[in-house]
């Protein structure tokens, strides 16, 4: 057994024919998967992870920043290229995945591999929106590479960025084997107790009720002393804020009674608030439509799920 990658054998390599092949090839435990279970992915639950490995997650649309994120992909790669005088491995774009030697359902599918002759390291690339550290990247990309480090057996990693297309960085990582077998039984664990039990986990957020849960009438939840505690925290919350909005509505009526049909409130040459009017436009006018066309009102309904409102008694 290897000291540093806790494995007997090496990983698979399977290099995919077209796109649907390599979406399929990841059905197991991805670096994409693996941050939701560690905690640290603020966009997925273990709930939603769960749904989406036994078949019963929607489909999600790719949106704007997706697909950029897919075309920045290789200028990325490019600029982190110049920038070290590293070379990247020719094909290492190709759509491939590594297999865990023993355990198959641990996969990962580098962004690039770069060295000399073979394979010193991973490149992963990555497009944000915010503001980057080298010396505090951000958890999930941290998990993420540590995850395919190990699965693909490379010992060290580099992450380049382009945060908000104007600003490039990367860092070295290197490979921490203690906290990649603690992540294998954290995969493990959800793996067998979720995934091959058909066992949901725990909802964690507002989104996973309303995934799994149906609003039944008349159904009451009997409340602890935890709950009444926050209940009676909400409803003391809830009357300060009461308190502060309408402090705040004579405030701003004051300042606004004053700038009469002022566009700005100054105060020594310095802009304190400003009061200004919108363009007029055109709104649909709904209910006239209603009452002059009925049958074609009908014909463009579209059914919208009711919301369940939260109201505090």
């Amino acid at each position: 057994m290897s000291n540093i990658f806790l494995a007997n054998g090496k990983p698979k390599k399977i290099v995919a024919n077209n796109h649907k092949d390599w979406l399929a090839l990841r059905k197991g435990i991805g670096s994409s998967d693996v941050a939701t279970i560690m905690g640290c992915n603020k966009w997925s639950t273990p709930y939603q992870l769960w749904l989406d490995k036994t078949g019963r997650a929607q489909k999600v649309e790719e949106n704007f920043l997706m697909r950029m994120g897919h075309k920045l992909e290789p200028i990325i790669a490019d600029l982190w290229s110049e920038e070290t005088g590293k070379q990247i491995i020719p094909g290492s774009e190709e759509e491939y995945i590594y297999v865990h030697p023993e355990l198959d359902f641990l996969r990962a599918s580098p962004d690039r591999e770069f060295g000399e002759k073979k394979s010193e390291g991973i490149l992963e690339c990555k497009s944000t929106q915010f503001k980057i550290e080298a010396a505090d990247l951000p958890p999930y990309w941290f998990v993420q590479t540590q995850y395919q480090m190990g699965i693909g057996q490379i010992e060290y990693c580099n992450i380049a960025w382009l945060s908000q297309g104007r600003e490039f960085g990367y860092a070295e990582v290197y490979f921490n084997p203690d906290f990649f077998a603690y992540m294998v039984e954290e995969v493990k664990k959800f793996w067998n107790k979720h995934v091959l039990s058909d066992t949901p986990p725990e909802c964690s957020n507002i989104q996973d009720i309303a995934l799994r849960y149906q609003h039944s009438e008349d159904k009451c939840f009997e409340a602890g002393e935890s709950l009444l505690i926050a209940y009676t925290k909400l409803k003391e919350l809830r009357a300060k804020k009461s308190e502060l909005e309408e402090k705040e509505t004579i405030l701003k009526e004051q300042l606004q009674i004053a700038m009469k049909d002022s566009d700005r409130l100054m105060y020594k040459g310095e802009t304190l608030c400003t009061w200004k009017s919108s363009k007029d436009g055109q709104k649909f006018d709904e209910k006239r439509f209603k009452a002059e066309h009925p049958d074609l009102y009908e014909q463009y309904l579209a059914f919208k799920k009711g919301n369940r409102p939260f109201l505090i008694k």
